[in-house]
């Protein structure tokens, strides 16, 4: 519904109604606020600390430092960084060489070489700073006469190339060393050892037989008698031990071990207390 006038609008409500609308219109609605303005930065050159240069980012001014606010140009900072590396910028070490040299009034040093005065034109600088008095020309000598010593030394020395009638001859040689070697050896074959049943045998043979005669028999004995070898001395000695061992545990009243000497060496012997005889050989193995 839409009103011509505000007479009409008064009819239509009344005066009661159209006050209160005025009154929740105008408690509602907020009035517009206009937006805040940002101050506007104040605008001002920055001048380098060092030389008083004006800066300018992108020219003479790097933008990590105009961000962090350092206000140094970029020549300052190539000069700060020259000077921790040679210790002294050389603007500075000439003014001092020249003062020293006015002051003085001592003339310039001579070459070591040819005797020529040392100047400008023909002293290098780093020569300069580390005091080492020789010239250009007299360096330039030199450096030719080492190049030259090398050549020499270089063309002395034989050329490293493949001589493949020389490399065959070395590997050929080398493989025939061997060979004559492994010919002349003799061959040595090990000598058997007996089976382990056949020294159980012929121990328990000599030892009955010992024991029958002697009523005693001696480690060292058996051993001879079985004609034992240097490489099956040791298993003799362990089947000679086992069978005493067994035949004592088996009638401990009947047979006992004892201490002896031979050769100076220590040796076991089986004595027989009686008249019994040894028990059999498998019983003892298996004892």
């Amino acid at each position: 519904m839409t009103f011509d006038s505000v007479a009409e609008l008064l009819e239509f409500f009344g005066e009661k109604k159209v006050e209160n609308l005025v009154i929740k219109t105008t408690n509602d609605v907020e009035a517009p606020v206009e937006p805040k303005q940002k101050p506007a930065k104040k605008q001002g050159t920055d001048i380098c600390r060092k030389c008083d240069e004006v800066l300018e980012e992108g020219n003479n001014w790097y933008p990590s430092y105009k961000k962090n606010r350092n206000r140094i140009c970029i020549g300052c900072v190539k000069g700060y960084h020259q000077s921790k590396r040679r210790g002294v910028p050389d603007k500075q070490k000439k003014e001092k060489v020249s003062d020293t040299s006015e002051s003085s009034g001592e003339s310039n040093p001579e070459c070591r070489g040819c005797g020529d005065a040392l100047t400008d034109e023909n002293w290098y600088p780093s020569y300069r700073r580390m005091g080492t008095k020789t010239c250009r020309s007299c360096n330039n000598a030199y450096n030719q006469r080492r190049r030259q010593a090398e050549k020499e030394a270089k063309a002395e020395k034989p050329k490293r190339g493949r001589n493949l009638a020389a490399n065959a001859q070395r590997h050929r040689k080398a493989k025939e060393e061997p060979k004559a070697e492994t010919q002349a050896q003799p061959e040595t074959k090990e000598a058997k050892t007996r089976p382990v049943g056949d020294l159980f045998k012929g121990a328990y043979e000599y030892m009955s037989l010992l024991i029958s005669d002697d009523d005693k028999a001696a480690e060292s004995e058996i051993l001879e008698l079985i004609e034992t070898s240097e490489t099956e001395m040791e298993m003799a000695r362990e089947v000679v031990l086992k069978l005493m061992r067994a035949a004592v545990s088996h009638a401990p009243t009947d047979f006992q071990i004892a201490a002896g000497k031979k050769g100076g060496r220590d040796e076991s012997v089986l004595l027989r207390l009686s008249t019994a005889s040894l028990p059999s050989l498998d019983f003892l193995r298996a004892y």
